[in-house]
């Protein structure tokens, strides 16, 4: 039987799955792609334009058919096509519809609509039984799925960086960490949608080391506010519920990347402990000089791919396990603009608890100028990073996308 025919360019269809979960908050609804274990958000609109690519409508169907219910919703779901393009999810190969093909659609969409009734009662579970289903998570179908899918990438990267020298069987060890830890963070985000706050807290609790968590509170509340630096570790949300106990968090994120509204523009499902601020946003930059003048903390993640620039536009870079990366200033120029300290702060897993660490204050020097005020601070930012990896490499999460984070030779 034909495979398929295939289109134009400008029409991409879907293959694989998607899994479209409702988890009654807030109108948002979060779109899983099993393989890789990604998680994308979005609203009634995006979620129904979701539901139609897994019935085989293309790309650009069903961008005609979302802006006829919304002005601008077309170029929006392009958007989240686009990003559902990067984790390999879509193709211009028309799909066969064969009866196995719709009993596997249905099974999808059945499988959704149990998550979302699921949904609903996850918030009256007790504590202990959250807990075991977050423990349990990356052993479940689609934990393995996802494992067998990323590790490849995690060992590749793992070989393309300063731990190439290490055995096969420890990158094998390190792979199925960070498989497991992405696991447990997606399901983690899940809750973060369903559960009310008092129990979202009291869940974040029972997976996390109370000393250590209450010895960084006691680090930070020294401090008349802070730029946290962190990477993307075992349970990075976790961490700042933990940070939100010092004072109020404003974290700086990729609004593009986290939020796909189809309908209209929206904020952030924020989290219901922090304040997002979008990177791209003219005001950034105000908004946190205030955040940190008023006593607060901000919270940066500088593991992150390098900005989209045009062609002949030069990325500065540091050295970082090996690998030429996008070079991360925003921490630094926060601290210069306002003299508030900067602290490294990580989380890694030990038994079945969180542990979390923050760095002493690296603070701006007052006798040099503000471009080496930055490069300075910018260097002991990234020596920070590589000690805590090479301590424990098994908890970051970027293994898998790493390659991304590289710039190639300029």
């Amino acid at each position: 039987m034909s495979v398929g025919r295939t289109q134009g360019e400008d029409q991409l269809y879907l293959h694989g799955t998607l899994v479209v979960i409702r988890p009654r908050r807030k109108g948002w609804y979060l779109v899983l792609h099993p393989r890789s274990a990604a998680v994308i958000f979005t609203d009634a609109l995006g979620a129904h334009a979701v539901r139609l690519f897994l019935l085989g409508h293309g790309v650009s169907d069903i961008a005609v058919k979302v802006e006829r219910r919304a002005a601008g919703a077309g170029a929006r779901w392009q958007r989240m096509a686009a990003a559902l393009y990067e984790m390999g999810t879509t193709g211009p190969q028309v799909p066969n519809r064969s009866m196995r093909w719709w009993v596997r659609r249905a099974g999808t969409l059945a499988f959704s609509s149990g998550m979302s009734i699921l949904s609903d009662s996850l918030r009256h579970l007790p504590v202990w039984l959250l807990r075991g289903m977050f423990e349990a998570a990356p052993a479940t179908p689609l934990g393995k799925r996802a494992h067998a899918h990323l590790q490849p990438f995690i060992v590749a990267n793992l070989c393309a960086s300063e731990f190439a020298a290490r055995s096969p069987d420890w990158q094998l060890y390190v792979a199925g960490a960070v498989t497991a830890a992405t696991i447990r963070c997606r399901f983690v985000e899940y809750l973060m949608l369903v559960l009310p706050q008092s129990k979202l807290g009291h869940f974040f609790q029972s997976i996390s080391n109370e000393r250590s968590m209450h010895r960084v509170v006691q680090e930070l509340q020294t401090d008349d506010g802070c730029i946290l630096v962190g990477l993307h570790t075992e349970q990075f949300y976790t961490a700042i519920f933990n940070v939100c106990r010092a004072a109020p968090v404003a974290i700086l994120a990729d609004i593009a990347l986290h939020e796909h509204s189809i309908a209209a523009r929206r904020d952030l499902p924020s989290l219901p402990f922090a304040r997002y601020v979008g990177k791209d946003s003219r005001m950034a930059g105000r908004t946190l000089i205030d955040w940190l003048r008023a006593g607060k903390i901000v919270l940066l993640a500088f593991d992150i791919p390098p900005p989209p620039t045009s062609s002949g536009t030069k990325i500065e870079t540091v050295s970082f396990l090996g690998q030429d990366i996008a070079r991360f200033e925003t921490a630094a120029w926060l601290s210069m603009r306002t003299g508030k300290p900067i602290r490294f702060i990580s989380s890694y897993r030990q038994g079945r608890r969180l542990m979390m660490e923050v760095s002493s204050p690296i603070s701006p020097a007052t006798d040099v100028s503000p471009t080496q005020q930055i490069a300075s601070l910018t260097e002991h930012v990234y020596k920070e990073a590589e000690r805590f990896l090479h301590k424990h490499p098994e908890s970051w999460l970027v293994w898998s996308y790493w390659h991304t984070l590289i710039v190639p030779a300029q």
